[in-house]
Parts: C-alpha cells; structure tokens; sequence
C-alpha cells in the first residue's frame, strides 16, 4: 500500500507530516508530475516513471517562486497607488 496526499497550504503539510511521522515515513522526496510529497518507497512504486526530486530542494524553489511572485505583486501595487496619487492631483 502506498500513500500520497495533494499539499493543499500549510494544514496538508502538517497532516502528512504527522500521518507519516506515526506510520514511520519520512516524506524525503517530491514527485513534481503529482505535486505531493512522497516517501522514498512510493519513488520506487507509485511514481517511478515520475520528476523526483528531494523535498528540500521543491521546498527552496518554492521559496524562490514565492518570492519573485511577491515582487511581482508589490510592483503592481505600487503603479496603482501611483496612478491613484496622479488621479487625485488631476
């Protein structure tokens, strides 16, 4: 039998966490093609055929993708309270 789970925010993280902390799996690894955490076994079974890669580095690259995606936001969210200032002087 194997498991996986979709990581759905901080809640799914934490779920699976303690799910394979009390059945004595460690989710080292993530499977990209499913967007799930996986233990080594299911690398082997389930998702053989599959992009793996160790959590720790999906975990930084997410970092890397969170943070461009705030820099993003927050220079959209400059223009528009520039635009808004601009309004208001016309």
């Amino acid at each position: 039998m194997t498991w996986s789970f979709q990581m759905s925010g901080q809640d799914g993280w934490i779920l699976m966490a303690l799910l394979f902390l009390f059945l004595g799996q460690t989710l080292r690894f993530y499977c990209r093609d499913c967007d799930t955490a996986v233990c080594s076994s299911c690398t082997d079974i389930e998702h053989g055929r599959h992009l793996t890669i160790r959590v720790l580095d999906a975990v930084l690259d997410e970092k890397v993708r969170l943070k461009e995606l705030m820099e993003t936001v927050q220079g959209k969210v400059c223009k528009v309270e520039l635009n808004r200032e601009l309004r208001k002087i016309t």
